[in-house]
């Protein structure tokens, strides 16, 4: 008797399969049988899939705000304007909430730094979004 690896044989585990050549018993009475559970099981699992998908997908969807995707728009352009050293951490701070002092400490920069930075780059935001516009 040798043993088939299942894995290298297209199945997981392992099979016997006779000294004398007799694949025919694997593959016309074990195989079948093995295919058609495996098959089974894939179709519940699917119809388990589908019946989470059904009870937790949203009736309706509601409509995108489109002043909030205007506002949206308008900070990602401004923070595009802004230097790296300042849109990181007006992000970290204002977005993020992240406090200077962590913000120091991860940047590896003095607090007075992550101080100066935030100020100037709320004022570089402030005078992009007061030319585009919006009043504040």
């Amino acid at each position: 008797m040798t043993w088939c690896k299942k894995s290298s044989c297209g199945l997981e585990g392992a099979t016997q399969v006779s000294a004398n050549g007799s694949v025919f018993n694997l593959a016309f009475t074990e195989l079948p049988g093995m295919l058609a559970s495996d098959q089974r099981q894939a179709a519940a699992k699917g119809r388990s899939q589908l019946q989470v998908l059904t009870t937790h997908a949203p009736v309706q969807q509601e409509a995108p705000n489109v002043m909030h995707l205007h506002y949206q728009d308008l900070v990602q352009r401004g923070l595009a304007k802004l230097s790296f050293d300042h849109r990181t951490v007006l992000v970290l701070h204002d977005l993020e909430e992240v406090p200077q002092k962590e913000i120091a400490d991860i940047l590896e920069i003095p607090l007075g730094t992550v101080k100066s930075r935030l100020f100037h780059a709320r004022t570089a935001m402030r005078k992009f979004l007061t030319q585009e516009g919006v009043q504040l």
